[in-house]
C-alpha cells in the first residue's frame, strides 16, 4: 500500500470480542469506532483510521442486532466537510427489514445537508437472484406531502 496508505479501514466479521479487539495492531492505524457480539459468536464490524486523522466515535450501538445489523460509524471533518463513515454487516440469516429499518434510522439520525456518507460492508443479500428477501426500490418510499 505505500505511498498512498487508505485514510480508513473498514473490516466486517472479525470475529473478535473487545478485548481481542482492542489488541490488534495495525502500523499506523488506530481503532476508531467497532462492534462486536456479546452472547453470539463470530460477525462483528470495525474501522481504523490512518493516525495522521482526527475523528469522532459516533455511538449507534443502541442500533445494533446481532446477526440483523452489526454497525458502527464514525465522523471525520475536514474544515466544512464532515463525512460519516459507517461499516456494516447483516448475516445471511439476519433479519432483512429489520436491517432496513436501523439502517434507515442511522442515516436519518446522522444526515445533514452538509453530511456525506460512505457506507461500506457485507449486507449478503443477492441482488442477482429472486428472492422475498430483496428489498425493491419501493421498500423506503417516503412520498411528499
Amino acid at each position: 500500500m505505500h505511498p498512498d496508505f487508505p485514510h480508513v479501514l473498514c473490516l466486517t466479521e472479525h470475529h473478535l470480542k473487545y478485548s481481542q479487539l482492542e489488541k490488534v495492531h495495525i502500523e499506523g492505524y488506530k481503532l476508531g469506532a467497532h462492534f462486536f457480539r456479546q452472547i453470539q459468536e463470530k460477525g462483528g464490524v470495525a474501522i481504523f483510521v490512518h493516525n495522521s486523522l482526527g475523528f469522532i466515535n459516533i455511538d449507534i450501538v443502541t442500533h445494533c442486532k446481532a446477526q440483523d445489523i452489526e454497525i458502527c460509524a464514525l465522523k471525520l471533518s475536514f474544515d466544512t466537510l464532515n463525512i460519516y463513515v459507517l461499516t456494516l454487516y447483516r448475516a445471511p440469516s439476519g433479519n432483512v427489514s429489520s436491517f432496513l429499518l436501523k439502517l434507515d434510522t442511522v442515516l436519518q439520525s446522522l444526515y445533514t445537508p452538509m453530511s456525506h456518507f460512505i457506507i461500506c460492508g457485507d449486507i449478503n443479500i443477492n441482488y442477482l437472484k429472486e428472492s422475498e428477501d430483496k428489498p425493491t426500490w419501493t421498500t423506503f418510499y417516503y412520498p411528499i406531502t
